[in-house]
């Protein structure tokens, strides 16, 4: 498979870019790929076609109200440092000097460092809440800025998943937006699930700026687990269980600490930067749900290297042409690459 990010590239109509949410999240559109077969079905149609001793696979990251805006200023969260301290990308980045201190709904936030790369580390000097209050109370909501809108507070409750838990990323898992109350009440009755952890920064969405793939890196984002995490994915995995990801951050979690070799999965770093692409075999999963990503994008490039370039270019071009939504509140997709353990 192609390692030119050229060969990734597709012309999508911007109107399929979704600006707005489903009210109805189990209403979207679902596109199953099995085989060399496409079948185009609502996403409350997804248990259909999944065999009785799935597993699937949450991410369980809250999205962070990750915006401070005021006086024509942005600071934007990326990750804490300490109680009190936060990394961040900030505009316009001239404004943010070291040393300077700015009121904030009588909060004082004080740039304490300014990285090479521009970003800048941030110390609230009087903060009488945890951080995560603070930019749950202050914050706005991180809508990616293809999706315009004058309100984006409005969608808060859209850009999290139903399921979520632990507070860390800066984007939605979007794959998990799909899914409403209901259907997690389903699950849990009739199939086993297994919740995991990986935050969500602004490198997933790090356009490719290089025509080698094999010379993009990854930015690091963090993974939680435990030992009990680990024991369940491997008690399923062990026991020939269909094993599905619901979203791309959860493929990449499961790949990092997949040990092929032995077929488990093992403790490693709480990081990973991993960059799934063309050559990658060792998959661990049998499915895979997923939204449709942009052309070009590490996404993209991620689901053409689990289902084959041909294949995932061939079903674009049906959503494109049956008018699935693409991105963050678009429809969704369930590629099977296992399907000789299907026995519905």
């Amino acid at each position: 498979m192609s390692n030119d990010i050229n060969d990734y590239d597709f012309n999508l109509p911007s109107h399929l870019v979704s600006q707005e949410p489903y009210s109805d999240r189990p209403e979207s559109k679902l596109l199953v790929v099995k085989d060399d077969n496409l079948v185009d079905v609502k996403f409350k149609d997804l248990f259909k076609f999944l065999p009785k001793n799935t597993v699937f696979i949450f991410n369980d990251t809250k999205v962070v109200q990750a915006r401070l805006i005021f006086d024509n200023k942005e600071i934007f969260f990326l990750e804490k440092t300490l109680d009190n301290s936060f990394i961040a990308i900030c505009r316009p980045g001239k404004k943010f000097k070291l040393g300077k201190i700015y009121t904030f709904n009588n909060y004082q936030i004080e740039v304490i460092n300014v990285l090479i790369d521009g970003r800048r580390e941030f110390r609230i000097n009087n903060l009488d809440i945890s951080l995560e209050d603070f930019f749950e109370k202050y914050g706005n909501t991180p809508l990616p800025p293809y999706i315009k809108t004058d309100n984006p507070n409005k969608y808060r409750e859209n850009y999290q998943t139903v399921y979520s838990k632990n507070s860390g990323s800066v984007a939605a898992p979007t794959a998990g937006l799909h899914f409403s109350s209901e259907m997690i009440d389903c699950i849990k009755e009739k199939y086993k699930f297994v919740n995991v952890t990986l935050h969500v920064s602004l490198g997933t969405f790090k356009p490719i700026d290089v025509d080698d793939l094999n010379n993009h890196s990854m930015h690091y984002e963090d993974l939680l687990y435990d030992q009990s995490t680990l024991d369940e994915l491997n008690y399923y995995k062990q026991n020939n269980f269909f094993m599905v990801a619901v979203g791309t951050t959860s493929l990449r979690f499961l790949q990092s600490l997949y040990n092929s070799k032995d077929n488990l999965f093992e403790p490693c770093s709480n990081r990973t930067n991993i960059f799934i692409k063309p050559g990658y075999k060792d998959f661990c999963i049998d499915a895979l749900i997923t939204n449709f990503h942009l052309p070009k994008s590490s996404l993209f490039v991620l689901v053409s290297a689990f289902m084959g370039l041909d294949r995932m270019q061939s079903a674009y071009q049906y959503a494109i042409e049956k008018q699935f939504k693409f991105y963050s509140f678009g429809d969704s997709s369930l590629l099977i690459k296992n399907s000789g353990k299907i026995i519905l």
